[in-house]
């Protein structure tokens, strides 16, 4: 998975699928629901390699120490 920019104001992730031979990239999306609550999700769409202007690695996330004293 890596981070790419396709001319979205922001980075979206995205993972190569070597079958379709394209891009599937996440977005999220929200819906304001009949209750007055939004339902938010992510959904895939597909990108052709040639839309890529950038990309950047995933970032990895950082562990917790197990105790104040452990770096």
């Amino acid at each position: 998975m890596i981070l790419v920019s396709i001319g979205w104001p922001w980075l979206l992730p995205a993972v190569w699928n070597p079958y379709d031979n394209e891009w599937v990239i996440a977005t999220v999306q929200a819906c304001l629901m009949g209750n007055g609550l939004t339902d938010t999700y992510l959904e895939t769409e597909r990108e052709k390699d040639i839309a890529l202007k950038g990309w950047l690695p995933f970032p990895q996330i950082p562990t917790q120490p197990k105790s104040p004293t452990d770096h």
